[in-house]
């Protein structure tokens, strides 16, 4: 995937926000193509986003605020999927574990842009499993 990237988008497009939500929307919709996000895709979720782990790394691990935009994808997934149990809170789970800032979960529930719905269930099922 990174080598199509190179070879596809502009290099000042790379690091863009809307780069960073389209890049997160594709590894999501791929992951949810192979597993539906049902309870019993737990273990195949964790699988399938850890495959993309460089991928996602390469473009966002020091850029904050490119971070957050992904934040907004995954939102913006949740939202469009009916809001799977969990699902927002395992990902992020996965995702801070990993590279993403603690300031960017911060970032993203401070933020108002109301570009997508499901914000407020996202932060209630981050909360319900702290």
């Amino acid at each position: 995937m990174i080598e199509w990237i190179q070879a596809n988008v502009p290099e000042q497009k790379q690091t863009s926000r809307e780069f960073a939500f389209e890049l997160m929307t594709a590894v999501l919709k791929e992951i949810h193509k192979k597993t539906g996000h049902s309870k019993k895709s737990i273990d195949d979720d964790e699988r399938l986003l850890g495959l993309y782990e460089n991928v996602l790394k390469r473009y966002l691990v020091d850029h904050k605020e490119l971070q957050v935009e992904a934040l907004f994808a995954l939102q913006k997934h949740f939202h469009d999927c009916g809001y799977p149990s969990q699902l927002f809170t395992r990902y992020w789970k996965r995702l801070n574990t990993y590279f993403f800032y603690n300031e960017t979960l911060n970032a993203w529930k401070e933020s108002d842009d109301r570009r997508f719905g499901g914000k407020k269930q996202a932060m209630d099922d981050l909360n319900l499993f702290k």
